[in-house]
């Protein structure tokens, strides 16, 4: 059964139409745009048939998609001013650095290379 078929996420304006298969009976298909058919059975609900037409969607490649963004960690020091505090926080490599609860910055940066 090949499952390893690949098409784009998303929402699309198909071509509806219905006829009748020989092994499987009625069925109602579903055209895409990029010439990929979909099918369902009446008489098989759970079936459905994919026909990619991976020639019309051109060239599927590999990309490696990268995301990056600041994270906030908080860690509670005891000192006896901000400068002693940072220093510790520097050097303590057994400090408790915990996520940070408050609201963060919805930026994000992506990097896109081919594989």
């Amino acid at each position: 059964m090949a499952e390893d078929f690949t098409m784009p996420e998303g929402y699309f304006d198909a071509v509806e139409d219905v006829g009748d298969d020989v092994d499987h009976g009625p069925y109602r298909s579903y055209t895409f745009p990029c010439g990929s058919i979909m099918y369902t059975y009446y008489d098989k609900p759970g079936l459905v048939s994919f026909h990619v037409c991976a020639d019309e969607m051109g060239e599927v490649k590999t990309y490696t998609v990268s995301r990056s963004y600041m994270v906030t960690r908080c860690a509670d020091v005891e000192a006896t001013s901000e400068a002693e505090a940072e220093r510790i926080a520097r050097e303590d490599v057994d400090l408790h650095w915990k996520e940070y609860d408050g609201e963060y910055i919805a930026e994000c940066d992506y990097n896109v290379e081919e594989a």
